[in-house]
């Protein structure tokens, strides 16, 4: 295998055609929170102000699955310069250039595993990796190693630790106040993955979180990480309590689950009162956007209450309000937000779009929720971290979908799902699910495939107007929308694009009868 990876590596450098990576920007300087929560190996030597381009140190005594000498080509450093897994900081830039694969995977399958590639699979859960699409997106896949090594490491009995070793570890100290905040950072990762892909939360919060715990340890967590554990717990049951149970064909809120939601508002409130004004922007964005995910339980019955729509509205306008806030600040922060984040901007844009499209629109401020639709879009572009990745081919969607799709029709009631096992996130991919019925009905698995590779075959761009890319200016128009563009047979723009980006739903529904789902609210 190493001789592999050294011819593999060797070929690579002296291929002039091996696409260059892009030039480091002057705010991709290493974050100063990555100080405390993502500490380098032989950190006292390191000046982590300095900006990407500059090498990191060597280690040469480090012969380990860890050390790894990068390919020259990744960056313009020197060639016998290694890079290992962890020298990934809290830099979104930092993690979209060291997102390497022969480096990732060649870390991730040494056995046994060290605590500091717990750390580094923590930061590359959190932003956002240079992806195309959802089949090629490992995050939820990365997430789940990361919980899984933290435990086989003992990382959730810090204490006990060495119970979960064949060697003695000296957990005290220093030592144990850093496994501690690792672990409480890989639950928090974890829950915003699980959330943010609408998939059940691999969390584990049990007593060794509890305070009484963390005081034995003589550990503090700081306040602003303290209010975040809050917040993803408040989401942990949410999840449980609201998107956990069976699905049922035509489900009606009942007087069970409206007392669940009744609890959960109390809680909400009460974090929304202790934290108070001292909050900082980062967590009441989180703080926002966990009520989005209480909110959006709304869509999984047949009968929405009005209160709940509005509540649901006031919720989302109230998330894009807060996030759009970092587009118009200093630094341009939403250009640094995080993968979580992203998906929370895109399930508030397919919400906002599902009830302004729906006959609930009468009753809430259309002006004002098209104008955060429109900037939810504009903000999704902003976070892209490479060209027509995810984030730019999700804008392109929402922008086609809402030019090319007139108020629901009566028989088919856009607040109706047919999705409904991906947790709160279900109306997102309802929504596309209905799209791809609507545009072109009857489509088989293996069609979809075959036009997915001409389409890779030719090498079209995928976000397209006109044949032309979609420049970043494309929402300055009064209209603030791309014009929708259909081919011969009435399909909007690039079907193959279209469905890469949502692939696990190319096949959910074959061959599943109607009866299955919920009946149509006339």
């Amino acid at each position: 295998m190493e001789k592999e990876i050294a011819d593999l590596r060797r070929r690579l450098s002296t291929n002039p055609e091996y696409p260059q990576s892009r030039e480091p920007h002057e705010g991709d300087d290493m974050s100063q929170c990555s100080d405390e929560a993502f500490s380098r190996r032989d950190s006292t030597g390191i000046d982590r102000s300095r900006p990407v381009s500059v090498p990191a140190e060597s280690h040469p005594s480090m012969a380990t699955p860890l050390t790894m000498k990068r390919d020259g080509s990744i960056m313009s450093q020197d060639e016998n310069t290694p890079w290992r897994l962890e020298d990934i900081t809290l830099s979104r830039a930092r993690v979209a250039r060291l997102f390497e694969h022969r480096l990732l995977w060649s870390t991730i399958t040494g056995v046994p595993q060290d605590y500091r590639v717990v750390k580094a699979l923590c930061v590359l859960c959190t932003w956002p990796l240079p992806t195309t699409s959802q089949r090629t997106d490992a995050t939820f896949m990365l997430s789940g190693l990361m919980m899984q090594i933290a435990m086989q490491l003992g990382m959730h009995r810090p204490v006990q630790a060495e119970e979960f070793t064949t060697f003695r570890i000296e957990a005290q100290g220093e030592a144990l106040k850093d496994r501690l905040h690792t672990w409480v950072i890989c639950n928090i990762v974890a829950q915003n993955v699980a959330t943010g892909y609408g998939q059940p939360p691999s969390t584990i919060y049990d007593w060794a979180l509890e305070p009484a715990s963390l005081k034995d340890a003589d550990y503090h967590l700081p306040e602003n990480l303290a209010i975040r554990l809050r917040i993803e717990k408040f989401c942990d049951r949410v999840t449980k309590s609201l998107y956990s149970s069976k699905p049922e064909p035509a489900e009606f809120v009942s007087a069970e689950k409206l007392v669940i939601v009744q609890i959960l508002e109390s809680e909400l409130k009460e974090m929304e009162l202790q934290f108070g004004q001292e909050i900082s922007a980062i967590n009441m964005i989180h703080l926002r956007a966990a009520e989005l995910h209480l909110r959006y339980f709304v869509f999984l019955s047949s009968n929405p209450r009005s209160d709940d729509l509005t509540k649901l509205f006031i919720a989302t306008t109230s998330f894009l309000g807060r996030v759009l806030d970092l587009e118009t600040s200093p630094g341009e922060l939403i250009g640094h937000s995080t993968n979580y984040i992203l998906q929370m901007i895109v399930s508030a844009a397919f919400a906002l779009m599902k009830l302004l499209k729906s006959n609930f629109s009468r009753h809430i401020d259309f002006n004002h929720g098209k104008l955060l639709f429109n900037g939810a879009i504009s903000a999704i572009r902003r976070i892209s971290v490479m060209d027509h990745d995810r984030p730019v081919r999700l804008a392109d969607i929402l922008s086609q979908m809402w030019n090319a799709t007139g108020p629901m029709a009566a028989e088919e009631d856009g607040l109706q799902l047919k999705v409904r096992c991906r947790m709160s996130m279900s109306h997102v991919y309802d929504t596309v699910w209905r799209w791809r019925q609507r545009f072109r009905p009857g489509k088989t698995v293996e069609e979809i495939q075959a036009a997915a590779a001409a389409a890779a075959a030719a090498n079209q761009p995928i976000s397209t107007v006109n044949g032309l890319p979609v420049p970043d200016n494309s929402l300055d128009n009064p209209g603030l929308m791309i014009p929708t563009q259909f081919d011969e047979s009435g399909a909007f723009f690039s079907e193959a694009g279209f469905s890469e980006v949502f692939d696990s739903l190319n096949w959910v529904f074959e061959g599943i009868p109607d009866s299955s789902f919920a009946p149509v609210v006339l």
